[in-house]
């Protein structure tokens, strides 16, 4: 593509002690980020043990938000992320034109402590133009509620789901909360839950749904 990206590869992050990051601080923090920065590559990574998030693609003071192209354009690939307090990748924003591709997320919420509605393998607000695929997400617990595989929230758009496979959670696999759309679910195995949508401009095609 021509672009230099900022490279993660091959790091080993394991009991980071960041807080909970739910989208109404200024500053969503996890184990690693580029904290609303541009064209980052984080690649073969193993995140362990996270005391909320692994890896969070959140919103960051000094950002221009009104410039959708000063921040985003991230590539997350490749890695392991296990045994995550809230979630094994979240945040606002910061997810817009980015590619979640190939990871393994487990065990997110394992010892099922936390309770909030921010519990989920991945969940995004306001992300643009985003794409999750080929990812496998599994065993996502819960204290009281929560617990969804991907969890798109609110006023993300231009979002592709495709290739992954979901099984293990206590709550939705995939669940579509309030976007805008255009929403294209495709191609996807989710066994063992439902999938939830009250969004606009939702097309799910060629998925493999399993005892749902």
């Amino acid at each position: 593509t021509g672009l230099k990206y900022i490279t993660i590869d091959g790091f080993h992050f394991a009991h980071a002690a960041a807080n909970w990051a739910p989208p109404v601080i200024e500053l969503q923090t996890g184990a690693v980020g580029p904290r609303m920065g541009k064209h980052w590559m984080i690649q073969n990574c193993t995140i362990t043990h996270a005391r909320c998030v692994g890896i969070i693609l959140g919103q960051a003071p000094g950002v221009d938000y009104r410039d959708i192209d000063a921040y985003g354009d991230h590539i997350v690939r490749h890695n392991v992320i296990r045994r995550c307090g809230q979630a094994g990748i979240a945040g606002q924003k910061g997810a817009t034109r980015c590619l979640i591709s190939g990871n393994l997320i487990e065990e997110t919420n394992y010892r099922k402590e936390f309770g909030g509605w921010e519990t989920a393998a991945i969940k995004f607000h306001q992300s643009v133009d985003t794409v999750l695929c080929g990812n496998l997400i599994r065993r996502v617990g819960r204290q009281s509620h929560g617990a969804f595989g991907i969890w798109m929230d609110w006023a993300n758009q231009g979002t592709r789901i495709t290739g992954n496979i979901i099984y293990e959670t206590e709550a939705a696999g995939v669940f579509l909360e309030m976007n805008h759309g255009p929403i294209l679910v495709d191609n996807n195995v989710v066994v063992g839950s439902e999938v939830r949508s009250n969004s606009e401009g939702t097309v799910f095609a060629h998925n493999l749904f399993v005892d749902c």
